[in-house]
């Protein structure tokens, strides 16, 4: 089975350099953390896109690539970035709608305490710190919503910005869709892209036409 860089989440590579005998010996035992990895990836793009770019080049020297079948496919991977971490425009609007909600109640409740002076000081200041907790949580969803509009995406992720949220149902709730082209000839890779749009429609010629131009194989890494 063909495997890629791309298609394998993050996490399980370091697991893999404390596990794996051919990894641990390629890796010369360092076992770097989960957060090391996408650094290093992250920070080395351009040399990443011309070692893929050299590896393709190999195989075509030595006639390994038919460029005749191919097989394309997309899975989601997982990023750093958790569900709790990325919001969408409609997700805010909820948030925004339902923490005004329990701001109004709680102010309700504080009118009512202090009408009644039966309350007590304890749960006046209960009401007081659950008021100050809900203006606090409501500016930060505004903040929130004022940088997803500005930005003029669909989503908004604070720890990993170019993740995305999967299709419902999937396995993988933030992270982004790796497209991989294998060559029928020797079950080779020939391609394989990152991108963070979600549904793989668009995709499948971006991912298949680079394997017969070099030229245009870019393979880009987020």
């Amino acid at each position: 089975m063909a495997t890629s860089i791309a298609s394998v989440p993050v996490g399980a590579w370091e697991v893999e350099t404390h596990r794996n005998l051919e990894v641990i010996w390629l890796m010369r035992r360092l076992q770097p953390d989960f957060k090391t990895i996408p650094d290093f990836r992250r920070d080395n793009r351009k040399a990443y896109r011309q070692a893929f770019r050299s590896f393709v080049k190999l195989r075509r020297e030595l006639d390994l690539c038919g460029r005749e079948l191919l097989a394309v496919d997309g899975t989601p991977i997982n990023a750093l970035s958790s569900r709790k971490r990325n919001f969408t425009r409609a997700w805010l609007d909820y948030r925004l709608k339902k923490t005004d909600e329990r701001l109004e109640h709680y102010l309700k409740e504080m009118d009512e305490a202090d009408a009644q002076d039966s309350g007590g000081a304890k749960s006046a200041a209960d009401l007081v710190e659950k008021i100050e907790s809900m203006r606090k949580h409501q500016a930060s969803l505004q903040a929130h919503k004022k940088a997803l509009q500005q930005s003029g995406d669909s989503q908004l992720s604070l720890t990993d910005p170019d993740a995305r949220a999967m299709e419902p149902g999937t396995r993988v709730a933030v992270g982004y869709n790796a497209q991989i082209a294998v060559d029928a000839k020797h079950n080779l890779i020939a391609e394989q892209q990152v991108h963070n749009k979600v549904s793989d429609l668009g995709l499948l010629t971006k991912t298949a036409e680079p394997v017969n131009d070099f030229e245009t194989l870019t393979t880009p890494i987020y």
